[in-house]
C-alpha cells in the first residue's frame, strides 16, 4: 500500500490504494511511519512523498472511523497513537520532505503537505480540509499552519 524506492539519495514514498483512492488506513501510516523513520540514514538526502494514480490522497478511510464508533477507548487510543506517529515522524524528520502532488489531497492528505518543506502542485491539484463541514476539528495545526504560511494555499 505504500510503496517505497531509494534512488540516488531520494526515498520515494508512494502512496498506492487508488481502489480507495488513496485513503490512508492505519496500517499504511505504520508503514509511512516505518520508512520516515528509516531516512533516519547518511544515504537519504531528501525524501519525495506522491500518491499513485490521479489522486495524491483522499484522507482517511472512512471504514477505520465507522470501526472506532464500537471501540473501546482502549483501541480508540492506540488508532490515534499511530496516527500522532505518523505526524511526528513528518514533523521531526531529519532530511526534508518534498511533496508531489496531482488530482485531490483531501484532509490529512492536505494536512501533511503543511509540515513538509516544499509542495509541488500539478495544476489538476485539488486542496480541500473538509473538517468543519464533517463537524470535525482540523488536525496537527492546520487552522495554525495555514494562516501563517501562504506558500502552502
Amino acid at each position: 500500500m505504500i510503496a517505497s524506492s531509494l534512488s540516488h539519495h531520494i526515498l520515494t514514498l508512494t502512496i498506492n490504494r487508488p481502489h480507495a483512492k488513496n485513503a490512508l488506513n492505519l496500517e499504511m501510516y505504520q508503514q509511512l511511519t516505518q520508512y520516515l523513520h528509516q531516512a533516519n540514514d547518511p544515504n537519504v538526502h531528501v525524501i519525495v512523498l506522491t500518491g499513485l494514480s490521479d489522486v495524491f490522497c483522499s484522507g482517511n478511510d472512512i471504514t477505520d472511523f465507522i470501526s472506532l464508533t464500537t471501540a473501546d477507548a482502549d483501541q480508540c487510543q492506540h488508532s490515534r497513537s499511530i496516527i500522532e506517529a505518523f505526524m511526528f515522524a513528518m514533523i521531526d524528520s531529519p532530511v526534508p520532505i518534498v511533496a508531489a502532488v496531482s488530482g485531490n489531497a483531501i484532509g490529512i492528505g492536505m494536512t501533511m503537505l503543511q509540515h513538509c518543506d516544499f509542495v509541488f502542485a500539478c495544476p489538476s491539484a485539488n486542496f480541500s480540509l473538509p473538517f468543519v463541514k464533517l463537524g470535525l476539528c482540523p488536525e496537527f495545526g492546520s487552522s495554525l499552519l495555514l494562516p501563517v504560511r501562504p506558500e502552502v494555499v
